[in-house]
């Protein structure tokens, strides 16, 4: 495959999809009716990832408080052992999200991210309403049922969009000094 061929691939990772459920649907089609577990959804999550989208972010000039986008500027998607998705602009999504990638080494903020968990989590989420007009979701790890084995990364670096290997010249000849003293050695 083309570098060319690789990147529009990368680029495409990065597009908004549609997804089976907001995560609103979603815990209005799957919440338990009764019991201790009443209000609360069980999703078996094995990915998970987050794509800036500026038009939804509280500091651009296209956000409109009456879209209810919350205005956090990040989408996070839950990939289901099923195969179905859930969308989120949630900051609660957001944040559980950045859990995972802090883990792996990430900020948590890239403009897209995405991370394939080996095995399978466990999640329950529900809504918590915060006054009459703001809510929030809580996601709980849950130890029974859940497997995990890993996390592994999805989207490739530059390097491997492209086909390059960086070489130890390469490299050299990329990198700045960090320092006055490096800077002499050289």
């Amino acid at each position: 495959m083309s570098a060319i061929k690789n990147l529009i691939k990368a680029h495409k990772a990065q597009a908004i999809v549609s997804d089976t459920y907001t995560l609103q649907n979603y815990l209005a089609k799957h919440c338990e009716t009764k019991g201790d577990n009443k209000g609360i959804a069980r999703m078996e999550v094995v990915a998970v990832e987050t794509k800036y989208i500026p038009s939804f972010d509280r500091n651009s000039p296209m956000y409109k408080p009456s879209t209810n986008s919350q205005g956090n500027g990040h989408r996070t998607r839950f990939t289901l052992s099923n195969g179905e998705t859930v969308g989120t602009f949630s900051q609660a999504g957001d944040e559980f999200f950045k859990f995972f990638a802090r883990l792996m080494g990430y900020r948590g903020d890239e403009d897209f991210l995405h991370i394939d968990i080996d095995g399978k989590l466990q999640v329950n989420v529900c809504k918590i309403e915060l006054d009459g007009n703001k809510s929030t979701y809580e996601f709980e790890l849950l130890e029974e049922g859940s497997e995990l084995n890993g996390l592994t990364q999805y989207l490739p670096t530059a390097e491997e969009v492209l086909g390059q290997i960086p070489t130890i010249q390469n490299t050299a000849q990329i990198e700045a000094p960090t320092t006055n003293e490096e800077k002499g050695a050289n």
